[in-house]
């Protein structure tokens, strides 16, 4: 578009005049231009900018009836700097299922309410370690939906569509599964099973503070207050030594240990080794984790909390079998800190408090996925009722009147004559 302002002199009630073109005419070829006189020069001006913002914006929906999912995923990544690098990894998932569907070249207007529905319903599980289970589970159905309409709500507030294809689409609520609650012993197996004592400590912190495991893993000694016995977890930018840790909920935890944790804290630190800064990662672990830290140029939104682990899941497998525990539900190391939240509420805290040191952002993801009513609660409600049922039998006792040397007498103490 091209737009211009003169002055006709000739024109005294209006000598100032805007004239504008929108290109060649499809049909002539020849340039079409358009006009509107007014009588201030700062009136002229004022239409000027609002004929260039009409037509910017008449551009950009044009243009964006033939933006692709290609297009769009490019786009969306050159504004996505502020997300942490798991969750650009999600949407990306997203994309990818959404490319390898309707194809890369597929416009984004084009994506119908029924197509998105169709697409939900017939997405696979990707997983490389389950190659012959396909069914998704809800929980993953439930997300891929969220991230597309979290997508497309963007492309709405970039003018590309205008309506949400995901918006009506139900997302169910996926069964709880129940995780295994260990008991006393089946903790004292785990620790006694670990081959080292790194690996004893280890399971002693996750069973009693609740961390999550990224959390554990990426503690440094300086974490650890001793004096007053607390472990901290906050965001750490990365150093030429350390690499970043990015807290999930943005927010710093302080978490009370024990004093026994505390002691096998303290016989660890005198076995550390030396300028190893973790205090769970061995020597030669710390030496590939610097060195991946190195390679990706020391850029904090590049690294990912999970580097630091190796396999954890597997040992903590077959620690468990060599406990001889015999799983009834599901247990993983995030199981441990389920164990962790649900031995916080049986102890009578407050749900408030078991959130902070958990911590989620809402109360009701500590009630809704971290207390589970076990075999052990039935027996405390069996209890309480015997319990109850025993004070009333006691105060029905009580109430009836003894005779006491040729008397009746009352639980008052008044004396009645007997008959």
């Amino acid at each position: 578009m091209r737009t211009k302002i003169s002055k006709d002199k000739r024109n005294k009630a209006s000598p100032w005049i805007v004239r504008w073109s929108n290109g060649p005419d499809v049909i002539t070829g020849r340039e079409k231009w358009f006009q509107r006189s007014f009588k201030y020069k700062a009136q002229a001006e004022k239409f000027k900018a609002k004929l260039k913002v009409g037509m910017a914006k008449e551009a950009r929906s044009t243009s964006s009836e033939d933006i692709t999912l290609k297009e769009f995923r490019k786009q969306w990544l050159e504004t996505s700097g502020r997300l942490g690098t798991s969750t650009v990894e999600l949407y990306c998932g997203a994309f990818d299922r959404l490319q390898d569907f309707f194809g890369p070249h597929k416009p984004l207007r084009d994506i119908t309410p029924q197509q998105a529905e169709k697409f939900i319903n017939l997405q696979e599980n990707r997983c490389k370690r389950h190659k012959t289970k396909k069914e998704l589970s809800q929980a993953t159905r439930n997300q891929i939906v969220r991230n597309c309409r979290s997508l497309f709500n963007k492309a709405i507030e970039w003018e590309y569509v205008e309506s949400n294809p995901f918006k009506h689409i139900k997302t169910p609520e996926p069964e709880q599964q129940r995780f295994h609650r260990l008991t006393p012993d089946e903790e004292n197996a785990l620790r006694e099973v670990a081959p080292t004592f790194r690996q004893k400590v280890l399971y002693d912190v996750y069973l009693t503070t609740g961390a999550r495991m990224n959390e554990v893993l990426s503690r440094t000694w300086a974490d650890i207050d001793f004096v007053s016995g607390t472990m901290i977890i906050s965001n750490r930018k990365g150093s030429h030594a350390l690499p970043p840790f990015r807290v999930k909920t943005k927010r710093q935890r302080i978490i009370p240990l024990s004093p026994g944790t505390i002691d096998l804290l303290t016989q660890l630190q005198e076995k550390a080794p030396e300028k190893v800064p973790f205090i769970f990662l061995t020597r030669e672990r710390y030496k590939r984790v610097k060195k991946k830290w190195e390679e990706i140029g020391e850029k904090d939104k590049l690294w990912k909390n999970r580097w630091l682990t190796n396999n954890v899941l597997r040992d903590f497998k077959k620690h468990c079998q060599k406990a001889g525990i015999k799983l009834v539900g599901k247990l993983c190391i995030h199981g441990l800190r389920k164990n962790a939240g649900q031995t916080f509420a049986d102890a009578g805290l407050p749900v408030n408090v078991v959130q902070k040191i958990l911590g989620h952002s809402n109360p009701r993801t500590t009630l809704k996925y971290y207390s589970q009513v076990d075999a052990y609660h039935h027996r405390q409600v069996a209890q309480a009722i015997d319990k109850r049922r025993s004070r009333a039998s006691k105060k029905g006792k009580k109430k009836e009147q003894k005779y006491v040397s040729g008397t009746y007498e009352s639980i008052s103490g008044n004396p009645e004559r007997a008959s």
